[in-house]
Order: structure tokens, then sequence, then C-alpha cells
């Protein structure tokens, strides 16, 4: 070793023991050696908290792989008994000593994409649940003996606001009330209705099948919504109705957005029973004059083949009073007939409406009787001119239509839809032959559906369709 190295070497012993080991510098030198171990201790759980969140990361996208077993729920809140599709982790599955059971089940299709049970679940928001059967009670409270209050399907969605052990109480659209725990689930699964349609014109045609040639089970009025099942990117879309069943419309007049569906109120449900079993009535009666106007023309087609020979025979026989007797008998069809029509219906003064009242009369006929047949569209006319002559409920056609707890229709989306003309021209004439004085209901002021009040409970009361007038 050189002198020189030496010499640093002493020099840096010296500085050493001078600046580190002397007693004045104690406290920085303590302070000094905190503050490294410090950062190094903190570093280190930077590195182990960065790790973990890599490896959780990885885990998560990693695609869980599904098992699929089926159960039969039959109890008395679900309207139908099905085989519903549940869920289960593989890791719940072992936590539950059942993995073995399911991996030898025949029922699941290996070829069925299984989908990630925490991309689904994303759907739902906090304590919002989904429907597992397909057609569920709602009720006034936590019990099977109370009232049914509303109904929910399977894909629709509400939200949970008590729990209980067996029943838990919900909130879903405009219903509120109780169902069974086990018959809703807080996650997700592919049955989850997340599209909305809703009518773009009215009159358009709910069919049984996408086709065309289907049957017809009703018509959708401009701005009606109907949860979407699929086909939204097809020529006909697939819609849930207000019963729990399904039906298409053409894509054409059905603008789709995302949405969730909601439960199913009683007058919603009975509002659209009302409008299948109307048009259906409608149909009948179409069907009916059809008939009756066939049979009127065949009658009438004999008439005139028996006046022919008549008249001949008469010729013949220079015989006048042989057609004088044959006339009557020919003739007397059409004489029962005006005699029933006589019977059926008055005729009273008629009733000036200014083209608003006409309007508001024809969006109000439309809204409560639309899918009703002519007659019974006319004795809804004949409802609010009795009640205008009555003065019970305002003098002019307005006061009654808007009076209070009355005709409630007037403020719903199809009375609005209806304002303008935007009816059927049934519609229009049935109004008009109210106002012209044809009165088919007398001096009934009131009106209801027969499914929600029996007829045979009034003592006066006159049936025309699917209403009973009073």
């Amino acid at each position: 070793m050189s002198n020189r190295t030496k010499y640093k070497l002493k020099r840096a012993k010296l500085s050493f023991k001078k600046n580190v080991l002397a007693e004045g510098f104690s406290v920085r030198n303590t302070l000094a050696v905190l503050t490294l171990v410090s950062v190094f201790a903190i570093c280190l759980f930077s590195v182990n908290v960065a790790k973990e969140n890599i490896q959780n990361d990885l885990k998560n996208k990693a695609p869980k792989k599904v098992e699929t077993a089926k159960a039969e729920i039959t109890t008395e809140e679900v309207t139908e008994e099905k085989t519903y599709s549940i869920t289960l982790t593989e890791s719940s599955m072992l936590d539950a000593g059942i993995i073995a059971e399911a991996a030898d089940t025949k029922d699941a299709d290996p070829d069925v994409e299984k989908k990630d049970v925490d991309t689904l679940s994303a759907a739902l928001g906090e304590n919002e649940f989904i429907v597992k059967a397909d057609s569920l009670n709602i009720r006034a409270s936590a019990g099977t003996d109370s009232e049914v209050v509303g109904h929910i399907y399977k894909g629709m969605t509400g939200k949970i606001t008590e729990s209980g052990d067996e029943w838990v109480k919900i909130e879903s659209g405009d219903v509120t009330g109780y169902v069974k725990e086990e018959y809703i689930s807080t996650e997700a699964d592919d049955s989850i209705i997340t599209t909305l349609g809703k009518v773009s014109a009215d009159n358009v045609r709910v069919r049984t099948d996408s086709n065309s040639n289907s049957e017809i089970i009703c018509m959708a009025a401009a701005g009606e919504v109907y949860p979407v099942i699929d086909g939204e990117e097809s020529e006909w879309t697939k819609i849930m109705l207000p019963d729990g069943k399904t039906a298409f419309i053409s894509s054409s007049y059905v603008d789709c957005e995302p949405g969730k569906a909601n439960a199913v109120s009683n007058k919603v449900l009975a509002d659209f029973t009302t409008k299948v079993t109307g048009y259906a009535a409608a149909n009948k009666t179409e069907d009916a004059d059809k008939d009756k106007k066939e049979t009127a023309d065949k009658n009438k087609a004999d008439s005139n083949k028996t006046e022919n020979n008549n008249q001949t025979t008469t010729a013949a026989n220079n015989n006048n009073q042989t057609t004088t007797a044959a006339q009557p008998a020919t003739q007397a069809p059409a004489t029962e007939a005006t005699t029933v029509a006589a019977t059926e219906a008055t005729t009273q003064p008629p009733t000036n409406a200014s083209p608003s009242d006409f309007d508001l009369m024809c969006a109000v006929v439309f809204s409560e009787s639309g899918y009703e047949p002519y007659e019974g569209q006319v004795a809804v006319a004949n409802v609010i001119l009795t009640r205008l002559r009555s003065g019970k409920w305002g003098n002019t056609i307005h006061d009654v239509l808007y009076a209070p707890n009355q005709f409630s229709c007037v403020y719903g989306a199809r009375f609005n839809n209806a304002l303008g003309g935007n009816v059927p021209a049934t519609t229009s004439q049935a109004v008009q032959a109210a106002l012209n004085g044809y009165n088919n209901v007398g001096n009934y002021m009131s009106f209801r559906p027969t499914w929600y009040l029996d007829p045979n409970s009034l003592s006066d009361c006159k049936v025309i369709g699917n209403h009973v007038f009073f």
C-alpha cells in the first residue's frame, strides 16, 4: 500500500470519529438512521400492495366456469310450474358439498356458452333484484292470504326495500308489495330484460307469431311501452305483454331503447285484458255482421225469386190475389228487423258540440271503448251526454270529461295520442250518432267492465260488448 493511500485512510478514520462517533452528533445520526429505515419499509410495503393488486386483476379477468343444475319450483306463488336454471360457482358448490352430484348431471349442455356472472351482476344496482320464476304474485302483506296487488314476470327487476326471513318488501314501477325471497335473486342472469320498445304508431297489430298470417291478439296504440325479449334487429320484435305472455310486433313500428322492465299493476293488467277481449268481441261482431249480411242478401235473392214466380203465376192465372198474398210473406223479415231496431234504441234531441268538444269526446270514447263494437262506443258517448244533461258533473262537455275521479283516461297517453282526430272512423261515427240523438242506453250514467262488475248484481242495467251500463 502506498504512502498516499495510507494517508487517505487515516484522514477518513479521523473524519468518521469526528463527524459520526462524536457525542455532539448522536441525535442527528439517530434521526438519519430512522429515516432510512422508514423509507425502506414504505418501499417494501408499496411493492407488496402492487403485487397483490396485479394478482387480483389477473384472477378477475380469468373466465369463470359455472355449472348448471335444474330445479322444479312448485308453490302457490308461482302461477305456472316450470324448470329453472340455478347458476352456482364452482367454489360455492364445493362449500355446499354437492360438486360430485352436479358433475354427473346429464341436463347440462357443454356447448352452451357460459356467461361471466360478475359481468351480469353489474346490470343490477344496489338492492336491485331479478325475478327467477315465470310469474310471481306481489301481495299487499307478507303472506299467501293477503291481496294480490300486482304481478312481476321472469327477467323483470325491482328494488328490495325491506328484508325478511321468507318475504321481502319490494318496489317495482308503480307497484309496492311483498314477494317470496326464494323466487328472486340479487345476481343477474341472461334472462334479465334490458330493452324496452315504444310503439310509434296507432293501431299496430300485436300477433301471436312472427309472421303477418298469425292471429292478432290486439291493437297497440302509439306511446305504449313493452319489454323487449328478442328480435329488435330483425323484421319482428318479440315483446312481453302485461299478462306475462310473449307476442310479436313489426319492428318498423317499435322504437327500442335501453331500460329495465318493471312489475304490472292490477289496473294495467285489467286494462290490457279489456283490450284483448274487446278486440276479440269486435272481430266476432264483425264476423256476425258479415254472416248476417250474407244471409240477408240470400233472403233478398230468394224473395226476388219468389216474387218473380208469383208474378208469373199471377199473369198465367190472371189472379191478383195470389200476388197480394205473396208479397207480405216475402217482406216479413225486413219488418221484423225494423221492429227490433226500434225497440233497442231511442231518439233524443240532438246535442250541439264545438269541434274541440267533439275531439275530446272522440278521444275519451276511443280510450274507454276503442276495442268495443260500434254499439258499445255509442253507449259510452251517450253516458257522457246523459251526464251533461243532468248537470251533476258540469255544464259543458269539457267539464264532464274532466270531472274529478271520473274519466281517468284523460290523464293517460292513449287519450293524448287520440286528440286531434287520431281515432278510427268507427269512433267518430259513434260519437256523431250520439250527438245526433241516437241513444241505445237510455238514461244510464255509468259503466264498468263486465269482469269488474257482475251484471247479475244490478237490478237495472244493460250489457253491450264487455261493458255493463247502469
